[in-house]
């Protein structure tokens, strides 16, 4: 609802090296902080886990967060911070497509195994959760602007609440899991968020 045409005019013309460096740093900083923060906190001997292969199993988690493409809530955050929301959607896009290749290939050197990604199944979902609804917005901007400005105040928050929701129903599907792991869920807690403090940083 906030972007036209020209805010991807204008990355192309004033932040084109913005975008590789973007998917660069998107592709190196997560998946080099979720291997040096999972090793340190999920796979010592100390965090608490009886079983050894829960420890290996959330270190191949969060390697597998950590080598994922930037996704919309990258794009929420970039508006809230008043930054550059084309910027972000370029990014987001970019990075989805080559998780396709790359996440496999990084999830392969951090923690030697194979993790099968579709990449229709990837293209799909940035096509619907990303691209369609940025182009419906810019639709809405350029033919309904006053509808899009009134709108837009309240998007932001109504885009929060709806992340924190997803996020929480994820959560509450492994809840019997968490549960049962004792010691190992603040470690888990510390690991998640310090890998996005350091990809937030």
């Amino acid at each position: 609802l906030t972007l036209e045409t020209s805010d991807f005019v204008q990355v192309w013309k004033e932040q084109r090296l913005a975008v590789p460096v973007g998917v660069l740093c998107q592709f190196l900083i997560m998946p080099l902080s979720a291997l040096i923060v999972g090793r340190t906190l999920l796979l010592n001997n100390a965090s608490g886990a009886a079983d050894p292969a829960l420890q290996s199993a959330l270190y191949v988690g969060l390697c597998l967060v950590g080598s994922a493409p930037g996704g919309t809530a990258s794009n929420l955050v970039s508006l809230i911070a008043k930054a550059s929301v084309a910027l972000s959607v370029i990014l987001t896009s970019c990075s989805t497509f080559l998780a396709v290749i790359v996440t496999p290939l990084l999830v392969k050197l951090l923690v030697q195994s194979n993790v099968q990604v579709s990449g229709w199944a990837l293209c799909v979902a940035t096509a619907r959760v990303v691209l369609l609804p940025v182009m419906f917005g810019m639709l809405i901007q350029s033919k309904l602007p006053r509808v899009a400005n009134f709108a837009s105040r309240f998007t932001p928050f109504l885009s929060v609440l709806l992340v924190s929701i997803i996020c929480g129903g994820v959560v509450a599907q492994t809840a019997p899991l968490i549960a049962n792991s004792g010691q190992i869920v603040a470690r888990v807690l510390l690991s998640v968020l310090s890998l996005h403090t350091i990809g937030f940083g």
